[in-house]
């Protein structure tokens, strides 16, 4: 590992509580069941900015969608395309042991706007099928149709990913 890698500010850095990390797999199977994340962005003075959207992941890569030209958001997209989602697959107090039964995934990778139209519908009829299969396929399309011109869908291509989890068999089942 790289001096770079090893830093503590590095998102190679490594896990310090090595006792509760998950698998790539594990961590993956995170952000597929779970479709709500906290997106971490900073613009160019380094000020940070958080959000949350509903996510898909898609052919190895997470998708989500906002409104077009989302002000603030697309602003620091468009310059600094670096971004961080957190991901919570299950949180509960576990009040007795004065902790908290999580398990978690973290994503860091770089943003792209799907800008191809034929590509920005197929992934939002994905996105959809995913999320919400019981709006259908049909009620999806007439949707889309009428509201693709108002959406923007942004790609993240995922360079590191990561999980952690306390007591990972609540999350995964007793196989874990």
């Amino acid at each position: 590992m790289s001096e770079e890698q090893n830093s503590a500010t590095s998102i190679h850095c490594p896990i310090r509580r090595v006792d509760r990390a998950l698998s790539e797999e594990e961590a993956y199977e995170i952000v597929r069941r779970t479709h709500e994340a906290s997106v971490g962005v900073a613009d160019t003075d380094g000020t940070p900015y958080v959000f949350a959207v509903n996510t898909a992941l898609i052919d190895g890569a997470i998708y989500f969608h906002c409104a077009h030209d989302a002000g603030r958001k697309e602003a620091i997209f468009k310059v600094n395309p670096k971004v961080a989602l957190l991901f919570i697959g299950r949180k509960e107090i576990a009040p007795t042991e004065f902790s908290t039964n999580y398990a978690s995934a973290s994503v860091y990778g770089h943003l792209s706007m799907v800008t191809d139209p034929d590509d920005k519908r197929d992934i939002m009829l994905k996105f959809t099928e995913i999320t919400a299969p019981e709006a259908g396929a049909e009620n999806t399309k007439v949707y889309y149709e009428n509201a693709k011109d108002a959406i923007d869908v942004w790609k993240v291509t995922i360079e590191v990913i990561r999980g952690k989890a306390r007591h990972k068999e609540l999350y995964f089942g007793e196989q874990a």
